[in-house]
Protein backbone atom coordinates (compact mmCIF):
# COMPACT_ATOMS: atom_id res chain seq x y z
CA UNK A 1 0.00 0.00 0.00
CA UNK A 2 1.18 3.42 -0.52
CA UNK A 3 -0.63 6.85 0.62
CA UNK A 4 0.36 9.40 -2.15
CA UNK A 5 -0.42 13.26 -2.08
CA UNK A 6 -1.16 14.91 -5.31
CA UNK A 7 2.43 14.91 -7.78
CA UNK A 8 2.71 11.36 -6.54
CA UNK A 9 1.48 7.66 -7.51
CA UNK A 10 1.47 5.01 -5.62
CA UNK A 11 4.68 3.07 -6.89
CA UNK A 12 4.49 -1.24 -6.12
CA UNK A 13 7.21 -1.63 -8.76
CA UNK A 14 9.35 -3.42 -5.60
CA UNK A 15 6.66 -5.50 -4.39
CA UNK A 16 7.62 -8.80 -6.41
CA UNK A 17 5.66 -11.01 -4.48
CA UNK A 18 8.83 -12.28 -3.12
CA UNK A 19 8.63 -9.82 -0.44
CA UNK A 20 7.94 -10.10 3.60
CA UNK A 21 7.84 -6.34 3.96
CA UNK A 22 5.44 -3.66 2.12
CA UNK A 23 7.70 -1.90 -0.43
CA UNK A 24 4.62 0.23 -1.72
CA UNK A 25 5.84 3.43 -2.40
CA UNK A 26 5.10 7.17 -3.79
CA UNK A 27 6.76 8.32 -6.37
CA UNK A 28 6.81 11.76 -7.97
CA UNK A 29 4.93 12.03 -11.31
CA UNK A 30 7.83 13.13 -14.02
CA UNK A 31 7.22 13.31 -17.82
CA UNK A 32 10.27 14.63 -20.39
CA UNK A 33 8.15 16.52 -22.80
CA UNK A 34 9.37 18.16 -26.26
CA UNK A 35 9.03 21.35 -27.55
CA UNK A 36 4.83 21.85 -28.90
CA UNK A 37 3.84 19.81 -26.19
CA UNK A 38 2.94 20.60 -22.30
CA UNK A 39 2.91 18.13 -18.84
CA UNK A 40 -0.51 17.28 -18.29
CA UNK A 41 -1.06 16.66 -14.54
CA UNK A 42 -4.11 16.30 -14.03
CA UNK A 43 -4.12 12.27 -13.91
CA UNK A 44 -1.48 12.91 -11.00
CA UNK A 45 -3.62 13.02 -8.03
CA UNK A 46 -2.08 10.47 -5.44
CA UNK A 47 -4.60 8.12 -6.54
CA UNK A 48 -3.09 5.99 -9.54
CA UNK A 49 -0.94 3.48 -9.92
CA UNK A 50 1.13 4.40 -12.84
CA UNK A 51 2.75 7.68 -13.81
CA UNK A 52 0.29 10.32 -14.30
CA UNK A 53 2.73 12.70 -15.94
CA UNK A 54 1.67 12.97 -19.71
CA UNK A 55 3.08 14.94 -22.47
CA UNK A 56 0.11 16.32 -24.64
CA UNK A 57 0.43 18.58 -27.75
CA UNK A 58 -0.64 22.25 -27.66
CA UNK A 59 -3.89 23.18 -29.19
CA UNK A 60 -5.87 25.72 -30.43
CA UNK A 61 -9.25 25.81 -32.62
CA UNK A 62 -8.27 28.48 -35.16
CA UNK A 63 -10.26 29.99 -38.17
CA UNK A 64 -9.38 29.87 -41.95
CA UNK A 65 -6.43 32.64 -42.36
CA UNK A 66 -4.72 31.34 -38.72
CA UNK A 67 -2.68 28.59 -38.06
CA UNK A 68 -2.00 26.89 -34.42
CA UNK A 69 0.80 28.64 -33.02
CA UNK A 70 2.96 26.49 -30.49
CA UNK A 71 5.88 28.97 -30.02
CA UNK A 72 5.15 29.45 -26.49
CA UNK A 73 4.89 24.97 -25.76
CA UNK A 74 8.51 24.57 -24.39
CA UNK A 75 7.93 21.53 -23.48
CA UNK A 76 8.40 22.47 -20.25
CA UNK A 77 4.86 24.30 -18.92
CA UNK A 78 1.79 22.96 -17.45
CA UNK A 79 -0.94 23.90 -19.93
CA UNK A 80 -2.13 24.23 -22.92
CA UNK A 81 -0.55 27.74 -24.17
CA UNK A 82 -0.97 27.37 -28.08
CA UNK A 83 -2.80 29.89 -29.45
CA UNK A 84 -4.13 31.34 -33.08
CA UNK A 85 -1.95 33.52 -34.54
CA UNK A 86 -2.86 35.35 -37.86
CA UNK A 87 -0.77 34.12 -41.25
CA UNK A 88 1.24 36.84 -42.83
CA UNK A 89 4.05 37.43 -45.55
CA UNK A 90 5.73 40.37 -46.74
CA UNK A 91 5.23 40.58 -50.11
CA UNK A 92 6.40 43.36 -53.05
CA UNK A 93 4.23 45.00 -55.80
CA UNK A 94 2.63 43.20 -58.07
CA UNK A 95 1.52 40.20 -55.58
CA UNK A 96 -0.95 39.45 -52.89
CA UNK A 97 -0.52 37.59 -49.49
CA UNK A 98 -1.89 34.34 -50.25
CA UNK A 99 -3.65 32.78 -47.30
CA UNK A 100 -5.62 30.13 -48.83
CA UNK A 101 -3.31 27.56 -46.93
CA UNK A 102 -4.00 28.72 -44.03
CA UNK A 103 -6.84 26.84 -42.65
CA UNK A 104 -6.72 27.29 -38.88
CA UNK A 105 -5.40 23.75 -38.69
CA UNK A 106 -2.05 24.29 -39.76
CA UNK A 107 0.96 24.84 -36.91
CA UNK A 108 3.15 26.68 -39.07
CA UNK A 109 2.38 30.51 -40.80
CA UNK A 110 1.95 29.40 -44.14
CA UNK A 111 1.13 32.71 -45.90
CA UNK A 112 3.12 32.75 -48.99
CA UNK A 113 3.06 35.65 -51.56
CA UNK A 114 1.63 35.21 -54.93
CA UNK A 115 1.89 37.20 -58.04
CA UNK A 116 -1.56 38.97 -59.10
CA UNK A 117 -3.22 37.76 -62.22
CA UNK A 118 -5.74 38.10 -64.80
CA UNK A 119 -8.40 38.46 -63.49
CA UNK A 120 -10.32 37.52 -66.73
CA UNK A 121 -12.01 40.87 -67.77
CA UNK A 122 -15.12 41.10 -70.19
CA UNK A 123 -15.55 43.49 -73.40
CA UNK A 124 -15.67 47.16 -72.20
CA UNK A 125 -13.38 46.66 -69.06
CA UNK A 126 -10.17 46.62 -67.93
CA UNK A 127 -7.25 45.37 -65.86
CA UNK A 128 -7.11 47.57 -62.70
CA UNK A 129 -3.62 46.98 -61.06
CA UNK A 130 -3.74 49.94 -58.75
CA UNK A 131 -4.73 47.20 -55.73
CA UNK A 132 -1.32 44.47 -56.48
CA UNK A 133 0.85 46.52 -53.90
CA UNK A 134 1.50 43.85 -51.45
CA UNK A 135 -0.59 44.44 -49.08
CA UNK A 136 -3.79 42.54 -49.86
CA UNK A 137 -4.98 39.49 -49.19
CA UNK A 138 -6.94 38.80 -52.32
CA UNK A 139 -5.82 39.07 -56.00
CA UNK A 140 -5.48 42.85 -56.53
CA UNK A 141 -5.78 43.07 -60.22
CA UNK A 142 -9.32 43.48 -60.84
CA UNK A 143 -12.07 44.20 -63.31
CA UNK A 144 -13.56 48.01 -63.67
CA UNK A 145 -15.75 49.26 -66.21
CA UNK A 146 -13.95 51.54 -69.04
CA UNK A 147 -15.15 54.89 -69.24
CA UNK A 148 -16.47 55.88 -65.73
CA UNK A 149 -13.81 58.67 -65.65
CA UNK A 150 -14.88 60.23 -68.69
CA UNK A 151 -16.94 63.57 -69.66
CA UNK A 152 -17.89 63.55 -73.12
CA UNK A 153 -20.02 66.43 -74.99
CA UNK A 154 -23.54 66.42 -76.38
CA UNK A 155 -22.99 64.13 -79.93
CA UNK A 156 -20.60 62.24 -78.51
CA UNK A 157 -20.16 58.63 -77.11
CA UNK A 158 -18.17 56.71 -74.81
CA UNK A 159 -16.37 54.73 -77.12
CA UNK A 160 -15.48 51.56 -74.87
CA UNK A 161 -14.92 48.93 -77.51
CA UNK A 162 -11.15 49.66 -77.06
CA UNK A 163 -11.51 48.16 -74.21
CA UNK A 164 -11.04 44.35 -74.89
CA UNK A 165 -10.53 43.30 -71.30
CA UNK A 166 -7.00 42.85 -71.79
CA UNK A 167 -5.64 45.89 -71.04
CA UNK A 168 -3.97 47.27 -68.02
CA UNK A 169 -5.30 50.84 -68.64
CA UNK A 170 -8.59 52.55 -69.65
CA UNK A 171 -8.27 53.16 -73.05
CA UNK A 172 -11.63 54.11 -74.03
CA UNK A 173 -12.25 57.68 -75.45
CA UNK A 174 -14.47 60.32 -76.27
CA UNK A 175 -15.55 59.68 -80.36
CA UNK A 176 -17.92 61.69 -82.21
CA UNK A 177 -21.67 60.21 -83.06
CA UNK A 178 -21.74 59.76 -87.12
CA UNK A 179 -24.61 58.82 -89.26
CA UNK A 180 -24.33 58.27 -93.43
CA UNK A 181 -27.55 59.53 -94.36
CA UNK A 182 -29.20 60.06 -97.83
CA UNK A 183 -31.17 62.78 -99.46
CA UNK A 184 -34.53 63.45 -97.28
CA UNK A 185 -33.01 62.73 -94.41
CA UNK A 186 -30.57 64.40 -91.87
CA UNK A 187 -27.86 63.49 -89.04
CA UNK A 188 -29.62 63.23 -85.83
CA UNK A 189 -27.31 63.41 -82.83
CA UNK A 190 -30.25 63.79 -79.91
CA UNK A 191 -29.19 60.43 -78.19
CA UNK A 192 -25.77 61.35 -78.48
CA UNK A 193 -25.56 62.90 -74.50
CA UNK A 194 -22.25 62.21 -73.92
CA UNK A 195 -23.14 59.49 -71.51
CA UNK A 196 -23.85 56.64 -73.70
CA UNK A 197 -21.37 53.70 -74.55
CA UNK A 198 -22.35 53.04 -78.29
CA UNK A 199 -22.73 55.49 -81.71
CA UNK A 200 -26.27 56.76 -81.54
CA UNK A 201 -26.12 58.54 -84.30
CA UNK A 202 -29.08 58.06 -86.78
CA UNK A 203 -30.61 58.85 -89.91
CA UNK A 204 -33.89 61.03 -89.64
CA UNK A 205 -36.37 62.24 -92.20
CA UNK A 206 -36.56 66.01 -92.42
CA UNK A 207 -40.28 67.19 -91.80
CA UNK A 208 -41.76 69.60 -88.89
CA UNK A 209 -42.32 68.42 -86.23
CA UNK A 210 -46.23 69.11 -86.21
CA UNK A 211 -48.28 70.94 -88.85
CA UNK A 212 -47.76 74.72 -89.12
CA UNK A 213 -50.70 77.02 -88.20
CA UNK A 214 -52.55 80.13 -90.63
CA UNK A 215 -49.68 82.50 -91.06
CA UNK A 216 -46.76 79.97 -91.10
CA UNK A 217 -45.30 77.84 -93.95
CA UNK A 218 -42.99 75.29 -94.43
CA UNK A 219 -39.71 76.62 -94.49
CA UNK A 220 -37.72 73.71 -96.17
CA UNK A 221 -34.03 74.30 -96.75
CA UNK A 222 -31.12 72.15 -98.28
CA UNK A 223 -31.85 68.20 -97.04
CA UNK A 224 -29.15 66.39 -98.82
CA UNK A 225 -28.43 64.01 -95.95
CA UNK A 226 -25.18 66.08 -94.75
CA UNK A 227 -26.96 68.19 -92.29
CA UNK A 228 -27.05 67.77 -88.54
CA UNK A 229 -30.22 69.73 -87.54
CA UNK A 230 -33.91 69.36 -88.93
CA UNK A 231 -33.97 71.82 -91.95
CA UNK A 232 -37.64 71.67 -92.05
CA UNK A 233 -39.53 74.10 -89.37
CA UNK A 234 -42.70 76.36 -89.18
CA UNK A 235 -41.86 80.20 -90.11
CA UNK A 236 -43.98 82.94 -89.54
CA UNK A 237 -45.03 84.49 -93.27
CA UNK A 238 -43.81 87.94 -93.66
CA UNK A 239 -40.76 87.73 -92.05
CA UNK A 240 -38.73 88.97 -94.18
CA UNK A 241 -41.07 91.79 -95.62
CA UNK A 242 -40.38 95.87 -94.44
CA UNK A 243 -43.93 97.04 -95.00
CA UNK A 244 -44.44 101.07 -94.93
CA UNK A 245 -46.65 103.24 -92.99
CA UNK A 246 -50.58 102.73 -93.98
CA UNK A 247 -49.81 99.10 -94.45
CA UNK A 248 -49.46 95.93 -92.35
CA UNK A 249 -48.00 92.47 -93.08
CA UNK A 250 -50.98 90.06 -94.77
CA UNK A 251 -50.68 86.83 -94.11
CA UNK A 252 -54.04 85.40 -95.50
CA UNK A 253 -52.35 83.69 -98.12
CA UNK A 254 -50.92 81.62 -95.55
CA UNK A 255 -53.25 79.05 -94.38
CA UNK A 256 -49.92 76.80 -93.10
CA UNK A 257 -49.94 74.15 -95.58
CA UNK A 258 -47.92 75.90 -97.81
CA UNK A 259 -43.91 75.52 -98.46
CA UNK A 260 -43.54 79.48 -99.36
CA UNK A 261 -43.78 82.66 -97.67
CA UNK A 262 -46.79 84.31 -99.45
CA UNK A 263 -46.86 86.94 -96.68
CA UNK A 264 -47.24 89.92 -98.70
CA UNK A 265 -47.76 94.02 -97.83
CA UNK A 266 -51.40 95.27 -97.92
CA UNK A 267 -52.82 98.59 -97.58
CA UNK A 268 -54.97 99.24 -94.80
CA UNK A 269 -58.55 99.93 -95.18
CA UNK A 270 -61.84 100.54 -93.97
CA UNK A 271 -65.31 101.25 -94.84
CA UNK A 272 -66.34 104.87 -93.58
CA UNK A 273 -69.46 106.62 -93.78
CA UNK A 274 -70.13 110.40 -94.49
CA UNK A 275 -68.71 112.47 -91.81
CA UNK A 276 -65.92 109.90 -91.02
CA UNK A 277 -62.24 109.19 -92.55
CA UNK A 278 -60.04 105.88 -93.08
CA UNK A 279 -57.79 106.84 -90.05
CA UNK A 280 -54.65 105.15 -91.23
CA UNK A 281 -52.54 105.68 -87.84
CA UNK A 282 -52.29 103.00 -86.48
CA UNK A 283 -50.88 101.04 -89.25
CA UNK A 284 -47.34 101.28 -88.68
CA UNK A 285 -46.09 98.70 -91.28
CA UNK A 286 -45.05 96.30 -88.78
CA UNK A 287 -48.66 94.87 -87.89
CA UNK A 288 -50.10 91.72 -89.28
CA UNK A 289 -53.91 92.88 -89.06
CA UNK A 290 -55.76 95.54 -91.16
CA UNK A 291 -55.92 98.15 -88.32
CA UNK A 292 -57.53 101.01 -90.37
CA UNK A 293 -60.61 102.09 -88.71
CA UNK A 294 -63.41 105.33 -89.65
CA UNK A 295 -62.50 107.85 -87.49
CA UNK A 296 -65.13 110.98 -87.30
CA UNK A 297 -63.80 113.92 -88.82
CA UNK A 298 -63.33 116.72 -86.46
CA UNK A 299 -63.14 120.58 -86.24
CA UNK A 300 -59.86 121.71 -87.32
CA UNK A 301 -59.81 125.19 -85.56
CA UNK A 302 -60.56 127.70 -88.23
CA UNK A 303 -59.83 131.48 -87.39
CA UNK A 304 -62.43 134.53 -88.36
CA UNK A 305 -62.63 134.57 -92.08
CA UNK A 306 -62.88 131.12 -92.73
CA UNK A 307 -65.25 128.63 -92.31
CA UNK A 308 -65.42 124.47 -91.94
CA UNK A 309 -65.64 122.79 -95.10
CA UNK A 310 -66.92 119.58 -95.02
CA UNK A 311 -67.39 118.58 -98.19
CA UNK A 312 -64.21 116.71 -98.48
CA UNK A 313 -65.36 114.08 -95.44
CA UNK A 314 -67.17 111.63 -97.55
CA UNK A 315 -65.74 108.32 -95.86
CA UNK A 316 -63.15 107.83 -98.90
CA UNK A 317 -60.44 110.11 -97.76
CA UNK A 318 -57.66 109.08 -95.40
CA UNK A 319 -57.46 112.39 -93.65
CA UNK A 320 -59.80 114.31 -91.52
CA UNK A 321 -62.20 115.64 -94.21
CA UNK A 322 -62.87 119.00 -92.55
CA UNK A 323 -60.69 121.92 -93.42
CA UNK A 324 -60.82 125.61 -92.72
CA UNK A 325 -61.87 127.60 -96.12
CA UNK A 326 -61.38 131.55 -96.71
CA UNK A 327 -65.05 133.05 -96.76
CA UNK A 328 -66.21 135.10 -99.44
CA UNK A 329 -64.05 133.45 -102.28
CA UNK A 330 -67.15 132.74 -104.42
CA UNK A 331 -69.01 136.38 -103.62
CA UNK A 332 -69.05 138.47 -106.79
CA UNK A 333 -70.11 141.47 -105.61
CA UNK A 334 -70.49 144.85 -107.37
CA UNK A 335 -69.38 148.36 -107.62
CA UNK A 336 -70.75 150.22 -103.91
CA UNK A 337 -70.11 146.62 -102.43
CA UNK A 338 -67.91 145.38 -100.06
CA UNK A 339 -67.54 141.88 -99.32
CA UNK A 340 -68.59 141.43 -95.48
CA UNK A 341 -67.10 138.49 -93.65
CA UNK A 342 -67.55 138.80 -90.03
CA UNK A 343 -70.47 136.50 -90.06
CA UNK A 344 -67.55 134.14 -90.52
CA UNK A 345 -66.59 133.34 -87.34
CA UNK A 346 -64.70 130.41 -88.05
CA UNK A 347 -67.41 128.19 -86.46
CA UNK A 348 -69.74 128.48 -89.55
CA UNK A 349 -70.24 124.90 -91.83
CA UNK A 350 -70.79 127.21 -94.76
CA UNK A 351 -69.69 130.41 -96.38
CA UNK A 352 -72.14 133.15 -94.84
CA UNK A 353 -70.14 135.91 -95.96
CA UNK A 354 -72.38 138.70 -98.28
CA UNK A 355 -72.51 141.26 -100.87
CA UNK A 356 -73.45 144.39 -98.96
CA UNK A 357 -73.56 147.95 -99.96
CA UNK A 358 -70.85 150.76 -98.50
CA UNK A 359 -72.75 153.00 -96.21
CA UNK A 360 -71.46 156.90 -95.63
CA UNK A 361 -73.32 159.56 -93.13
CA UNK A 362 -72.20 162.31 -94.24
CA UNK A 363 -72.83 166.80 -93.43
CA UNK A 364 -73.98 169.48 -95.18
CA UNK A 365 -70.73 170.26 -97.71
CA UNK A 366 -70.08 166.72 -98.01
CA UNK A 367 -71.29 163.50 -100.54
CA UNK A 368 -71.22 159.94 -100.04
CA UNK A 369 -68.36 158.67 -102.06
CA UNK A 370 -68.14 154.81 -102.90
CA UNK A 371 -65.06 154.99 -105.18
CA UNK A 372 -63.33 152.94 -103.19
CA UNK A 373 -66.02 150.37 -102.55
CA UNK A 374 -65.23 148.33 -105.93
CA UNK A 375 -66.77 145.17 -104.98
CA UNK A 376 -63.64 143.15 -104.28
CA UNK A 377 -62.83 144.64 -100.68
CA UNK A 378 -63.62 142.95 -97.39
CA UNK A 379 -64.32 146.40 -95.44
CA UNK A 380 -66.69 148.58 -95.84
CA UNK A 381 -64.80 152.10 -97.92
CA UNK A 382 -67.86 154.19 -98.25
CA UNK A 383 -66.53 157.67 -97.20
CA UNK A 384 -67.60 161.55 -97.08
CA UNK A 385 -65.79 163.70 -99.62
CA UNK A 386 -65.81 167.43 -99.75
CA UNK A 387 -67.97 169.31 -102.24
CA UNK A 388 -65.88 171.15 -104.57
CA UNK A 389 -66.68 173.11 -107.87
Amino acid sequence: TATCGVGFYKDFSDCTGAGTADQGKCTACSATCTAGQYVDQSACDGTQTSNGYVCVECSATCGAGQYVDKSLCTGSGTSNQGQCTSCSATCTTGNFIDLSLCTGSGTSNQGQCTACSDPGCSAGQYIDQTACDGTQFSNGWTCTTCGTGLSCTANQYKQVALCTGSTNSDVSQCASCTATCTAGFYMDFSLCTGSGTTDQGQCTACAVGSACTAGQYEYRTTCDGTQTINSFTCQDCGGSLTCTAGQYVDKSLCPGSGTSDDGQCTGCSATCTTGSFIDLSMCTGSGTTNQGQCTACSDPGCSAGQYIDQSACDGTGSSNGWVCAACGTALTCTAGQYQDLSPCTGSTNADVSACVACTATCGVGFYKDFSDCTGAGTADQGKCTACSA
